[in-house]
C-alpha cells in the first residue's frame, strides 16, 4: 500500500490538522466527510491474508454513522500536550460518501519517522481497501482469531528464514 505522506511544518491544533487531512483527502479523490473510528472498531487485513489475487480489506465492526470530532479532538489535544507523535490516517472510503479515519498517538515515533516538526503525521492511502462492515460479534471474533493465527504463522516463517540464512553464513 502506497501512502502519500504529508508533514505539517508548524505546531498545529486539531482544526489545522483536520483541515490538512481534508485537503489531502480532496487531493486524493476521497470524501471530506470523516467518520472517526476507534482502534477497536477496525481490522486491516493485508492482501497476503487472502492470497495473491486478493486486495487489502478493512473490516469494520459496528462503525458509527455520525461524525464525532469531540472525542478525537480531546485525544489529539492530550497527545500534543504530551509532545507525542499524532497520526491522522484515512483508512478507507465508502464510495464518494464518506471516509473512515482514525487517530493514533504514541510517545515514540515509528521506524523511519523523522523530521515531523509539529508531531503530526497525515496519511491518505493511494487507494481504498475493500470495506466489509459486520454487526455480528461472532464474525468479528472469528476475523480477529484468523488474523492473529496468520500473523503467528507469518512471524514463524520469517524467524525460520532468518535461522536458515544464519546457518548458511556459518557453514
Amino acid at each position: 500500500m502506497t501512502d502519500k505522506l504529508h508533514h505539517a511544518e508548524t505546531p498545529v491544533n486539531f482544526d489545522h490538522a483536520l483541515a490538512s487531512l481534508q485537503t489531502c483527502l480532496s487531493a486524493s479523490g476521497w470524501s471530506g466527510k470523516i467518520v472517526w473510528l476507534d482502534k477497536t472498531q477496525f481490522i486491516k487485513l493485508p492482501a497476503a491474508t487472502i492470497g495473491s489475487k486478493g486486495d487489502e480489506r478493512l473490516i469494520l465492526y459496528r462503525p458509527p454513522i455520525a461524525i464525532q470530532d469531540g472525542f478525537v479532538r480531546a485525544e489529539f489535544d492530550h497527545a500534543i500536550a504530551k509532545d507525542w507523535i499524532v497520526r491522522l490516517e484515512a483508512l478507507g472510503k465508502l464510495g464518494d460518501q464518506l471516509t473512515y479515519a482514525c487517530l493514533d498517538s504514541s510517545a515514540e515515533s515509528e521506524q523511519g519517522e523523522m523530521g515531523i516538526a509539529s508531531g503530526v503525521k497525515i496519511l491518505v492511502a493511494a487507494y481504498s481497501p475493500k470495506i466489509i462492515i459486520t454487526r455480528s460479534r461472532l464474525i468479528w471474533l472469528a476475523v480477529r482469531y484468523y488474523l492473529r493465527n496468520w500473523e503467528k504463522r507469518r512471524d514463524r516463517a520469517f524467524s525460520n528464514q532468518r535461522i536458515l540464512q544464519t546457518n548458511k553464513k556459518i557453514t
